[in-house]
């Protein structure tokens, strides 16, 4: 019988962030919105620290040093002394963003879940919050582990969306056999 563990969020776990790891989902009750500890570099998922219900991705950081801002580069600086463009969602843009008025997911070692073989996936639409594509894992051609991210995914046949699924941490439901 299969039973609804958690929903939460697919993730490619990677103790360093740069070789392989494994596939996981993170419970969605422990991830959480923060105000950023530090500036944020380009491409970081951001969140509107007024209305939370708007996103969108950073571009241009800069560090205010020496009373200027300049590009960051190497370290990053404490979030009150940095900035950056953002492109929101609705393709709106603000240009020159203290990265203390934004914020940041934080997720928990305490929710991360390895995914197992026998486990069952519900994938959701980001947007509508429907089901999209549900399988067994063990019937999808996914490497559990993998020395590279593409790894986990080489199997796959061009149709199916599962590295997109991992990639841009799609919600999911998860199963297991009780």
């Amino acid at each position: 019988m299969k039973n609804k563990i958690l929903t939460g969020r697919l993730d490619l776990f990677s103790e360093q962030g740069m070789e392989g790891g494994r596939l996981s989902i993170m419970d969605e009750k422990f991830i959480k919105l923060n105000t950023p500890k530090f500036g944020l570099q380009s491409d970081r998922k951001v969140y509107d620290l007024i209305d939370t219900t708007k996103s969108g991705v950073t571009s241009n950081p800069e560090s205010h040093i020496d009373n200027s801002w300049v590009p960051t580069k190497g370290s990053i600086p404490a979030a009150e002394h940095s900035r950056v463009t953002v492109k929101w969602d609705d393709n709106s843009i603000d240009t020159e963003r203290l990265s203390s008025t934004l914020l940041v997911e934080e997720w928990s070692y305490e929710g991360l879940h390895m995914i197992e073989e026998s486990d069952f996936l519900k994938i959701k639409d980001p947007k509508t919050g429907v089901i999209i594509c549900e399988n067994q894992i063990s019937s999808i051609p996914l490497k559990l582990s993998s020395r590279t991210m593409k790894g986990h995914f080489e199997n796959i046949n061009g149709d199916d969306n599962w590295e997109k699924y991992f990639v841009e941490n799609y919600y999911a439901e998860l199963y297991r056999t009780t």
